[in-house]
């Protein structure tokens, strides 16, 4: 069984933005990611308004994209 887990950041993100990425790894992990793409697309829809807004820099919101929004979470998921 493979284990997906958040990424390590050492920056503050907004709590939309924080559940958004508890739900889309709790789906991953417990139902195999059967709604993967409508979790990817809200967090796209968070990291577009952070951007907008400039609530994270464009470095930050480039590594929250690439590992949640372009699936880099399933390229780190580990076997349990």
């Amino acid at each position: 069984m493979i284990k997906y887990e958040p990424l390590k950041i050492d920056y503050e993100i907004p709590e939309e933005l924080q559940i958004e990425i508890d739900h889309y790894i709790d789906n991953l992990n417990n139902d195999n990611g059967s709604s993967e793409d409508c979790y990817r697309m809200e967090i796209m829809c968070i990291l577009n308004w952070c951007y907008r807004e400039r609530i994270l820099t464009n470095e930050q919101i480039d590594e929250l994209r690439e590992y949640y929004q372009h699936k880099g979470i399933l390229k780190h998921g580990r076997e349990c």
